[in-house]
């Protein structure tokens, strides 16, 4: 497996231009609190073009970045999602720029996103984690929940919230489970969801901004995958108003 040597400069980069953003928006870098940072990327059929071209790795990348300021091992642990949820290697800053290719995923299915949510929180509130299977090897931190007791923030570490970006191209096809689901959340996971290209159903995930205030939405177009994504814009997109009170909350 080959690995990034420019990364470390790299991620650095991109982390102080996080930082940057998050400070024009009201956060001192004091205040920032840990988390665990997570991605779901959207690996059904009408992806292959976005892994094929890199933008997926261009967005991984740029997560790395919120990792390094927010993850306690600056590493995102990430599944990938079409009409289930499966994990994947975790993107470390190791893999900056070739993480797609490290992970070996190729793209097919339809796209539902009942499955993120339930494994990334709702799952969780039920499972030891030092159990093997999915939640066990894709967090990797040992935390036994005590039984009858729910963890709000889904995390491996009690009380710990999280943040969930969410790469995706398409619509829901499962919106009906997906938005019960979502009723159910604790609100203390942040979903960030990141469209990709012109034929993402935007109208639908800005819905769900309005309705969920632990839910921000934004859509990059055609022109501005190919002209390359700044981290810059990213960042500013990223830092939201939304994302921003509930980090303040």
């Amino acid at each position: 497996m080959s690995t990034n040597t420019n990364a470390p400069a790299v991620l650095l980069d991109l982390n102080k231009s996080f930082v940057l953003n998050l400070e024009k928006a009201g956060v001192q870098k004091t205040d920032i609190p840990q988390m665990e940072v997570r991605m779901a990327i959207d690996s059904s059929g009408s992806m292959h073009k976005l892994f094929q071209a890199g933008f997926v790795d261009q967005v991984t990348s740029l997560f790395l970045g919120v990792a390094m300021e927010f993850d306690d091992n600056a590493s995102i642990e990430t599944g990938f999602f079409n009409t289930t949820f499966s994990e994947a290697i975790e993107a470390t800053p190791e893999l900056c720029g070739h993480y797609m290719d490290a992970a070996g995923v190729r793209a097919g299915g339809g796209t539902c996103y009942a499955p993120i949510i339930e494994a990334f929180e709702l799952g969780r509130n039920s499972v030891q984690s030092e159990k093997p299977g999915f939640l066990g090897k894709l967090f990797g931190k040992k935390a036994t929940p005590v039984e009858g007791t729910a963890n709000p923030a889904g995390s491996a570490i009690p009380g710990m919230r999280a943040y969930t970006a969410i790469i995706t191209d398409g619509s829901c096809n499962d919106r009906a489970q997906f938005e019960e689901m979502m009723n159910r959340t604790s609100g203390e996971v942040f979903y960030q969801f990141i469209a990709l290209g012109d034929g993402a159903h935007a109208s639908y995930l800005e819905e769900l901004q309005a309705r969920y205030p632990h839910v921000a939405a934004t859509t990059f177009s055609d022109n501005q995958l190919s002209a390359g994504l700044s981290s810059d814009l990213m960042y500013e997109r990223v830092c939201n108003p939304a994302f921003i009170a509930w980090l303040t909350k």
